[in-house]
């Protein structure tokens, strides 16, 4: 089985990868009881989010055509085939679901009349309501003295999603963040936390999240053990087991003074603290400040990963970092903000799709030819790069009509999308 993803049809990634598996099923190219690739490869495979294909394997096991089985993996389903006509009729309704949303969000009228996009699947006339964001800032404006540290910012966060804050140093992230968790009040505007405000519901929202910011600190004379028993009485819920395996992962000696523990080793205590908590939220400003590289590696896909996978539509994470290539992998959408204010917002796969790197090579020099859709033209040798926001094919074509030797086209990373943005 080949997955064809076509990021321009304005379908959702995930809802793709659900129908060519329920087509693959339905034709036969899938028999029942054959197991599917594991979601970091097929991720891998497809250059999209691990979210993404957990999302679309979630909704075909809510569909039936799939069951996950513990420690084994995802199987094509003994009494579910698509070929039945129940499972038909669903697939169908889920088509017109789609559609019904897809002309709402396009505002067409449907008979001549103003009506909404109704849902009547087991809901007769009742009102598609989309869920509330897990994060709300409208028109944030904090300042500093005459210094606008955040500039009329604007974001939503889903439940379940990664999002990426990016910018560069000072670019107001880590104010956005204390508004967020009513460390800073704003100047003016407004910002929600799972739809309370933090300022009078703190106890509320702050009991739901976990926070780790860029530079922590704990109670010297505490040791590691009791530290995070400390932290655990605050809790709800904390998972013993989760713990065992980060302390054991990250090497953290139990007994060890909190004195004794250098500026990494903090980090990965106030890491463990945060994830064992099993949060709704988590809040992480800089979070692989002071990690050597391989635990920095291991932290992101792993402990990340791992804390989102198990209840992916649930758990969110909302990540400010300037070390973008690192969380590669993880990022649904992402915002980029820089002096204060958003310049850019896209989902993650969106984003490639969009930003484009054709390179040619030709026999001479390249032509000193105007590309008015480029972003970044760059010439060297016998070598032209052109960096495309949008447009690409239109690009692509007329560079052909140069007659280059070679040409090829790419997605950009998420980090060469924030360089080229910020250019």
């Amino acid at each position: 089985m080949r997955l064809q993803l076509n990021f321009k049809s304005g379908k959702p990634v995930y809802l793709q990868v659900v129908d060519q598996i329920k087509s693959a099923a339905a034709s036969g190219a899938l028999r029942a009881g054959e197991p599917l690739p594991s979601i970091r490869p097929l991720a891998e495979q497809l250059r999209i989010n691990r979210n993404t294909v957990a999302k679309a394997y979630a909704e075909l096991e809510s569909q039936g055509i799939i069951a996950t089985l513990a420690g084994k993996g995802c199987f094509v389903t003994e009494n579910n085939s698509p070929f039945k006509k129940s499972v038909r009729q669903k697939m169908l309704a889920d088509d017109i679901d789609a559609a019904i949303v897809q002309a709402h969000h396009l505002r067409w009228k449907f008979s001549g009349s103003k009506t909404k996009a109704t849902r009547t699947n087991g809901n007769k006339g009742r009102r598609m309501n989309a869920p509330s964001p897990v994060i709300e800032i409208d028109h944030l404006v904090r300042k500093y003295g005459r210094t606008d540290a955040v500039n009329d910012l604007s974001l939503r966060v889903g439940a379940g999603k990664c999002y990426g804050f990016f910018g560069r140093n000072g670019a107001g992230k880590t104010t956005t963040i204390k508004c967020l968790l009513n460390l800073l009040r704003p100047t003016s505007g407004s910002v929600r936390v799972f739809g309370m405000e933090p300022r009078q519901q703190e106890v509320e929202v702050k009991s739901r999240l976990a926070y780790v910011p860029d530079s922590v600190a704990f109670y010297p004379w505490m040791t590691v053990r009791a530290t995070l028993d400390y932290l655990a009485s605050f809790r709800q819920r904390w998972n013993r087991a989760t713990e065992r395996e980060l302390l054991g992962q990250f090497r953290l000696d139990a007994g060890k003074k909190v004195n004794a523990l250098s500026k990494g080793q903090k980090t990965q205590l106030a890491l463990v603290g945060a994830v064992c908590a099993e949060p709704d939220l988590l809040v992480l400003d800089e979070p692989t400040s002071g990690l050597d590289p391989i635990v920095r590696r291991e932290f992101i896909q792993t402990v990340i990963g791992a804390y989102q996978e198990a209840d992916p539509g649930r758990r969110t994470v909302f990540v400010s970092t300037h070390l973008i290539a690192e969380f590669e992998g993880l990022i649904d959408e992402f915002t980029i903000i820089d002096n204060g204010k958003e310049t850019l917002t896209l989902g993650a796969d969106e984003a490639r799709s969009r930003f484009q790197k054709i390179r040619a090579r030709f026999a001479g020099a390249p032509p000193a030819v105007d590309f008015v859709a480029a972003k970044n033209v760059k010439r060297e040798g016998r070598e032209l790069e052109i960096t495309v926001n949008g447009e690409a094919e239109s690009v692509l074509g007329r560079i052909k009509s140069l007659a280059p030797e070679s040409v090829m086209m790419e997605g950009l990373t998420l980090e060469e999308i924030f360089v080229a943005t910020l250019q």
